[in-house]
């Protein structure tokens, strides 16, 4: 791959109850280009940007009043994955209630990233998460 090649995709979505299926397929098709372009993609990250694109757009359905954003953007050897939504804050205890399963998504997220933060932004907040290619 060309180091200043940008591999990007990007959706707005509502709260549409196939959000995670037509969330799922841009991830698919954003995954056909980055192996198009010569980057080896295990399917241990496949399975993990599933899971965290999955967790992700579900809790922004869920949570906020708006629509959310889903951008995924390769970066080097590694896949960015972004979400905007309207809820200003996540809850930072993450560890899982195990009797209800509340937050247990997020704590798989964090375990599947290298990298996971919250950033504020005008009218909410933007969840990135980074997911590593190489093995």
């Amino acid at each position: 791959m060309n180091g200043t090649q940008m591999l990007y995709a990007g959706s707005a979505f509502d709260g549409r109850p196939d959000i995670g299926e037509r969330a799922r397929k841009l991830a698919e098709d954003f995954l056909v280009d980055v192996r198009a372009s010569g980057v080896v993609v295990p399917a241990s990250a496949v399975g993990a940007l599933w899971v965290v694109v999955s967790e992700l757009l579900a809790n922004a359905s869920r949570h906020a009043a708006g629509p959310c954003v889903l951008e995924l953007q390769l970066r080097g050897q590694e896949v960015e994955i972004g979400v905007w939504d309207t809820v200003p804050g996540l809850e930072e205890s993450v560890g899982g209630d195990q009797v209800t399963g509340t937050k247990r998504g997020l704590a798989i997220v964090r375990d599947l990233s290298s990298e996971f933060h919250v950033e504020p932004s005008a009218g909410g907040k933007r969840v990135l998460v980074r997911i590593p290619l190489a093995p």
